[in-house]
């Protein structure tokens, strides 16, 4: 059981990872924390945009998350790269869901509620 929980996990941290593809602000250097927890670090930073969105957070509010919890690495990204990152995600979840409701469905997680997914990944 055990390990169909870990399996499960880790298919919803990989899946919302990927949801910023191959943005420049989650390139494993940009990103402060152990290598390995990188699709978890990517995957919190995801479902964090996400739900101050579907809070009604504006794209200004929304990029100020990095000035007060610094997730990325050296020195502090530049406004524009940090709206084009928020405005992906946004754009994204808005049109897909976090991940595709396929995925999200498939693991119990309900793809409009950035809230639950992201209550479930630090718990673990």
């Amino acid at each position: 059981m055990t390990d169909l929980r870990e399996q499960r996990i880790q298919k919803i941290r990989v899946g919302i990872a990927a949801t910023v593809g191959r943005h420049a602000l989650t390139v494993p250097a940009r990103i402060v924390g152990d290598p390995s927890e990188l699709d978890l670090l990517r995957a919190l930073l995801v479902l964090r945009i996400a739900v101050l969105d579907a809070r009604g957070r504006s794209t200004a509010r929304i990029i100020g998350l990095p000035a007060k919890h610094p997730v990325f690495a050296d020195t502090k990204p530049e406004t524009d790269q940090l709206t084009s990152l928020v405005k992906h995600v946004c754009l994204h979840v808005e049109n897909d869901g976090l991940t595709g409701s396929v995925l999200l469905l498939g693991l119990g997680l309900r793809a409009e509620d950035p809230e639950s997914a992201c209550a479930l990944l630090p718990d673990h």
